[in-house]
């Protein structure tokens, strides 16, 4: 095994994280390294530190893929921008069919050459996320450092089809989490789960009182 995918490993493994799928390692190494060289020529993560990489964006990204609840079939990653989290959710959960909402054409062009990379099924929808979400049904949509975040949400609310969808996935702060609870009342929210290494932020997830359809 090279190097690389066994610090990666070594990484993830400190962590704390439960074993990864059969193969996700080397998927998970291939989207950092094109994920590293692309960065070195345009702004996809501030992050230029390959270990902190790993650790602020992968870690992370996999922590929530093993939080997600069972079941979920489809699942709209919105403002994906380097494919965090939707990319290592496609790795560690195959069985999710992962959509990559991206609004920049520049980033849609890294996400195409990410999924090429790593052999993912997964689809990327160019344009404001509420707009590529237009009349379109999720089991899930998952948020993750969106510019003005609770606005965002409530868009892409209105605009998918609201029968289907039955979980909200927030990587928010503990001073936010209140509004998304208020402004969703529909949902239950289960006890915000802490993000390793990142003070007062936390998973949030709600889950949808009762849901008419299934739409995966």
């Amino acid at each position: 095994m090279p190097q690389q995918d066994s610090a990666l490993g070594e990484i993830l493994l400190r962590s704390g994280l439960e074993a990864l799928p059969p193969g996700a390692l080397e998927q998970l190494e291939a989207y950092l390294g094109l994920l590293e060289t692309w960065n070195a020529r345009m702004n996809l993560t501030g992050i230029r530190n390959r270990e902190e990489m790993i650790d602020r964006h992968l870690v992370e990204s996999v922590f929530v893929a093993q939080k997600l609840p069972e079941k979920i079939g489809s699942l709209l990653d919105v403002g994906s921008g380097a494919g965090l989290p939707g990319i290592p959710i496609a790795i560690c959960r195959p069985e999710i069919r992962v959509s990559l909402a991206e609004a920049k054409s520049k980033k849609c062009a890294f996400l195409r050459e990410a999924l090429r990379e790593t052999g993912l099924n997964c689809e990327v929808l160019q344009g404001w996320a509420e707009r590529t979400a237009a009349g379109r049904g999720f089991d899930a949509v998952v948020m993750r450092a969106v510019e003005r975040m609770p606005q965002v949400l409530r868009s892409v609310r209105a605009e998918c089809r609201a029968e289907c969808l039955e979980w909200l996935i927030l990587m928010t702060t503990e001073r936010d989490m209140e509004q998304y609870r208020t402004e969703n009342p529909e949902f239950v929210w289960e006890q915000p789960i802490a993000l390793r290494g990142r003070e007062k932020s936390v998973l949030l997830m709600g889950r949808r009182a009762t849901r008419l359809e299934r739409c995966s």
